[in-house]
């Protein structure tokens, strides 16, 4: 099974969407926070960021 993966960028911080799930990478910290409802969050922060550019 191959799962999708999708990645936004801005000011060093990395959002993960996954279709079985997500994290928050956040820089210096070596560690992700994994989401629930992960889709709904990237999708209003990949658009609220697309909305700043």
């Amino acid at each position: 099974m191959s799962w999708s993966e999708r990645t936004v960028v801005r000011d060093g911080v990395r959002l993960v969407c996954r279709d079985w799930g997500a994290a928050v990478s956040l820089p210096g910290t070596g560690h992700d926070l994994h989401l629930e409802r992960a889709g709904a969050l990237h999708a209003l922060i990949s658009g609220f960021l697309d909305g700043i550019d």
